[in-house]
């Protein structure tokens, strides 16, 4: 199953105190972040901040020439920047590529050609971010007996928990995750839980393990489990990503009876 994610970051530099939202459509899921801004780069004309989006990709364009011989500008100069620039620098105006959309950003002067526009990178916290976001199955216990057990019998636990590889698009590069259940916590339902390593199996395996003391009520048990993953970018070396996610499965219901013993056979 391949899920496409698309994270708008980093901030420009005067960029702080970044909000994050998500919204999924299908199978693609499209993450948007934002940043309150403060200084010249943010504020509107009565001083107010402005949202400051991420954006995937950057882009300088020319807007206008200072000739060497000559003091004020010539070339088409927007009359709301007059003398931006020195005698020999070229007014450049950056943007960014946010949904599919050049949008304006702030402008600059040079006089050594464009800025080279740096592509965003993706860092650890995206991918934790990312990996917070990513649907996990919520996961039903299963018991043998399955319907209904007997109170101080081994019944045994297991649920299919296996690990799960999922390859997302984070600012249009590559990342594969590995996400591995690493940890079962069992709630019996009668108050009690235990924790293990272990998804468990069925018979004749026997490597979770519970004894009911109480007979003659239907509990609801379910199993929650951590998942961990790590994480490559474009093909890379795997590292850990940060954080876990917890998925809760449904609940099952269990009767638990008492049984009688009796005598059966001949000779008796």
């Amino acid at each position: 199953m391949l899920i496409g994610l698309m994270f708008v970051v980093p901030c420009p530099a005067y960029a702080a105190d970044c909000n994050s939202g998500a919204s999924t459509g299908g199978n693609v899921i499209f993450s948007e972040v934002s940043c309150a801004s403060s200084g010249s780069g943010g504020s509107d004309s009565h001083g107010s901040n402005k949202p400051v989006a991420y954006y995937t990709a950057y882009r300088f364009d020319a807007v206008c020439f200072i000739r060497s011989d000559m003091a004020n500008q010539s070339g088409g100069c927007p009359s709301s920047a007059p003398g931006a620039c020195r005698p020999g620098d070229t007014l450049y105006q950056e943007y960014g590529l946010h949904e599919g959309s050049w949008v304006a950003l702030g402008q600059l002067c040079r006089g050594d050609g464009p800025p080279q526009a740096a592509q965003p990178q993706v860092t650890p916290a995206d991918v934790a971010r990312a990996f917070q976001r990513i649907p996990l199955p919520a996961l039903r216990a299963k018991t043998q007996p399955a319907d209904k057990t007997l109170i101080n019998f081994d019944t045994i636990f297991y649920v299919e928990a296996t690990p799960l590889h999922r390859t997302l698009t984070l600012l249009g590069q590559r990342v594969d995750l590995e996400i591995t259940p690493a940890t079962f916590r069992w709630v019996h339902g009668d108050g009690t839980t235990t924790e293990t390593t272990t998804p468990g199996a069925a018979y004749p395996a026997k490597d979770v393990l519970y004894r009911y003391q109480q007979a003659h009520v239907t509990v609801q048990h379910h199993v929650e489990i951590v998942w961990t993953a790590r994480w490559s970018l474009n093909g890379g070396p795997y590292q850990d990503v940060a954080g876990t996610v917890t998925t809760v499965g449904p609940d099952t219901p269990l009767q638990v009876a008492e049984a009688t013993p009796a005598l059966s056979g001949y000779g008796h």
